[in-house]
């Protein structure tokens, strides 16, 4: 089943919920609840589809990632836009262009999940009960489609040999700072690849 990422927002002087596919020309709609948006521009992509598969920027090798939900805050010229990801406490990234919200909500996802046991990954909320909640009010809804293989936090062991002072030094600071090893290793190589 092909999956597409709609921008959701309600319009402040209907009360309505739209949304729209961003580069599927014609793929938007409306409804009073999000649900009838949902089913509404379901019906629009089917019947868009029936002239062929549009012209789109490749998204091969994506997966979605049910129910998660993004809350955008736009922003303008002299700050970015502010994405915060509310099935995921405390997952927020931001970004200055639109079209790099996508990438930078993977990232931000990848980054929440690691060390986290994908078993015990937060299920969907309601889209309904966020777009009622006042943290995310003033807010545009966009459902972007993640790439899950990269959420892989299995841990792996790994041989290493480091001089025998430098792993001293690593334990201590790492202790210091009530981390493992692994983690303080981990969290080092991060940084490094940045």
């Amino acid at each position: 089943m092909r999956v597409y990422s709609a921008v959701i927002e309600r319009c402040p002087q209907t009360g309505l919920f739209v949304g729209f596919v961003p580069g599927f020309s014609g793929a938007h709609s409306q409804g009073e609840t999000l649900d009838e948006l949902h089913r509404n521009l379901q019906e629009v992509i089917t019947m868009l589809l029936e002239d062929g598969e549009p012209q789109r920027e490749s998204e091969a090798g994506r997966l979605a990632l049910a129910g998660v939900n993004h809350v955008v805050h736009p922003g303008h010229e002299t700050h970015a836009h502010g994405v915060t990801v509310p099935d995921f406490p405390g997952c927020f990234s931001a970004a200055n262009d639109w079209q790099d919200l996508p990438r930078m909500i993977q990232e931000a996802i990848e980054v929440w999940c690691e060390g986290q046991d994908l078993a015990e990954l937060p299920g969907p909320a309601p889209l309904e009960r966020l777009a009622a909640d006042p943290d995310y009010q003033g807010g545009v809804w966009m459902l972007v489609e993640v790439d899950t293989g990269a959420l892989e936090t299995r841990p792996v062991r790994l041989n290493i040999s480091l001089p025998s002072g430098l792993a001293r030094r690593i334990d201590d600071y790492a202790k210091a700072r009530h981390m493992t090893r692994s983690g303080f290793l981990a969290d080092a190589a991060r940084r490094a690849m940045e």
